[in-house]
């Protein structure tokens, strides 16, 4: 089970019509998924739409389609691919190295990162001269495990991941702790 986890973290998808990739969830642009960049809630339609789904023939992206979902900067890496018009299916690929190849290397380098945040020493804390309640504090953002409302959203415990202070930004770890100006 383990082993599938980290598998998955290595795989995405080729692009080629763009009929067997899913827009939102699956790994297609830069190794991540288009839902963790999202600015705010994907309507629920949107949901399982396919690649193509959102492309126009002898046209190319249809923008009003999703360009409010997404950042900027993603919707730049998005122009920067055309869906092949004749039957081209897509395909999985390694996406942990740049060649696209399974390589033992790169498996390695996936299970290095997951195990150097979960193994990391942050023992340093506790020898800090604060409150304890401060350094249980820090503990917590640390081991990302201050539940922001984007982290709520994503395991489905509310409805929305956008700040309820200041009702714009989704409300991140960062923007809890820095970027809300009513925080």
């Amino acid at each position: 089970m383990e082993t599938m986890k980290l598998t998955k973290q290595g795989v995405g998808v080729a692009i080629g019509d763009g009929r067997q990739t899913n827009f939102w969830s699956h790994k297609w642009l830069d190794g991540k998924k288009l839902f963790e960049w999202a600015n705010g809630v994907v309507p629920e339609d949107h949901h399982h739409k396919r690649v193509c789904d959102y492309w126009r023939p002898n046209i190319g992206w249809d923008w009003t389609q999703f360009s409010q979902f997404l950042p900027f900067a993603v919707l730049q890496r998005i122009a920067s691919f055309k869906l092949v018009t004749e039957e081209l299916g897509d395909n999985s690929v390694w996406i942990a190295d740049k060649s696209g190849t399974f390589t033992i290397k790169s498996a390695m380098k996936i299970i290095r990162a997951i195990d150097s945040i979960t193994k990391a020493n942050w023992r340093w804390i506790w020898k800090i001269r604060i409150p304890q309640r401060m350094k249980l504090f820090l503990w917590l953002i640390l081991y990302l495990k201050v539940l922001s409302n984007a982290e709520r959203f994503q395991r489905k415990m509310i409805s929305t991941p956008q700040c309820e202070l200041c009702l714009g930004e989704m409300e991140d770890l960062e923007h809890v702790l820095r970027s809300c100006p009513n925080a």
